[in-house]
């Protein structure tokens, strides 16, 4: 039995998404990270490039392959926010 068309990810095409699915453990490690960004140069980008890397090693178990685009477009998301202190209210 297929899942509703709703229930499909825009992005993945997947139900359940990716992003819903590592969601807690991605949100967690943003709050681990942030602290210790507040003076990187490069905030958003080494924050999407360890998220990603985080999604991977949960997903597959090791770090080779890509992260599909609604967990990348979602990673965009959490980088701007925690940019703008914003990061919590997600």
């Amino acid at each position: 039995m297929e899942p509703p068309q709703d229930a499909l990810c825009c992005w993945c095409g997947a139900a359940p998404c990716d992003w819903e699915i590592y969601e807690e453990e991605l949100w967690l490690a943003t709050g681990r990270m942030l602290p210790k960004l507040q003076r990187c140069k490069h905030q958003n980008r080494v924050l999407r490039q360890t998220l990603g890397r985080i999604y991977l090693y949960h997903k597959a178990g090791n770090l080779c392959g890509a992260a599909p685009r609604c967990v990348n477009e979602t990673q965009t998301t959490v980088a701007r926010l925690a940019k703008k202190g914003h990061w919590l209210l997600c």
